[in-house]
């Protein structure tokens, strides 16, 4: 079965929704890499995070991202996109960011991830 990953997130009141062709985690014992393609609707941001182990504080990336920012996530020297990461008002870069719609000191406001059926 081939698999859609469908991101909405909404930031200071807009909304975005954002696909990705291809979607696949691997198993544990592939450190449930994350696996995707893109669509004409998507943000390239998350791109970077494409072929990325999923870290946590006690199994890291080799940054140690996961431990600094406290959220796991599928870290490259760290992220462009964090959606994991605290949804808060304060403004610094520990919140649920995409780098390119929030830059790095305000967080997303909502963020929801879905695995669609691609048929």
């Amino acid at each position: 079965a081939s698999y859609l990953l469908r991101i909405k997130i909404d930031f200071q009141d807009k909304n975005f929704t954002y696909y990705y062709s291809g979607f696949r985690l691997g198993s544990e014992e592939e450190s449930y890499r994350l696996s995707l393609g893109i669509t004409d609707s998507a943000n390239k941001d998350l791109l970077e995070h494409n072929g990325m182990n999923f870290s946590t504080y006690d199994r890291s990336d080799p940054n140690g991202c996961a431990c600094f920012y406290t959220s796991g996530w599928w870290y490259n020297a760290c992220f462009k996109v964090n959606l994991f990461g605290d949804m808060q008002s304060t403004e610094n870069s520990f919140g649920a960011i995409w780098e390119s719609i929030t830059g790095y000191g305000k967080s997303l406001k909502f963020t929801e991830m879905a695995i669609l059926s691609q048929g």
